[in-house]
């Protein structure tokens, strides 16, 4: 089934769309009516609001289309704990355990809070001599600085890093589509100075 919409153009001698003309002749026929509302030569037929809606949507025939998928790759870090088993803490101490990498260094705990500029790692395993973690899908590019952060105390900001990355400078580079694997050690008992020293 069909339904068209006429509309009275001002600027022109008869109904756009119309079967009837302004002459009062008799009702014109289906194609009559298809020439008229399509193919006379008036440049006042549609509306200017609609001539430009047809442009925009027809050089902006894929502006609905999702945006492509950021890059990524894969990160694989195999650590290993110092003086194993001597240095772990009992482990109703260790409130949280992470593998953290950031898109820059930080200068206190509450740059931890800038999540849309890290990824970490599940919760890593507790009282070991060696593990191996695996972030899939990370965002690719700089990590300028990563390494396994300890949770010590049950208030917001009581974090520390326990053992950086420091292969390659100690930044991690992750290409698309590949996987980059790094080595680092920890200790509990003689982490890194935090907050650190300042990039020169």
């Amino acid at each position: 089934m069909m339904f068209l919409i006429f509309w009275k153009n001002p600027h022109c001698s008869h109904y756009v769309g119309g079967v009837t003309s302004s002459s009062g002749r008799s009702p014109a026929s289906f194609p009559t009516v298809l020439r008229r509302t399509f193919l006379l030569p008036c440049s006042a037929i549609l509306p200017p609001a609609v001539l430009t809606l047809a442009v925009f949507l027809a050089a902006c025939d894929q502006g609905f289309a999702p945006p492509d998928a950021p890059p990524t790759g894969t990160l694989v870090v195999d650590i290993t704990y110092e003086n194993y088993p001597d240095t772990w803490p009992a482990t109703e101490d260790i409130y949280e355990l992470l593998f953290v990498a950031l898109r820059f260094v930080p200068k206190d705990t509450t740059d931890f809070l800038q999540l849309n500029r890290l990824v970490f790692s599940d919760r890593l395993q507790f009282h070991v001599e060696r593990q191996t973690v695996t972030l899939d899908s990370i965002g690719a590019g700089l990590y300028p600085y990563a390494g396994v952060a300890h949770k010590y105390g049950p208030e917001l900001f009581d974090w520390r890093p326990i053992g950086l990355v420091e292969e390659g400078g100690g930044v991690i580079v992750v290409s698309t589509g590949e996987t980059t694997r790094v080595s680092m050690s920890a200790d509990f008992l003689n982490p890194p100075s935090f907050p650190p020293p300042e990039i020169q």
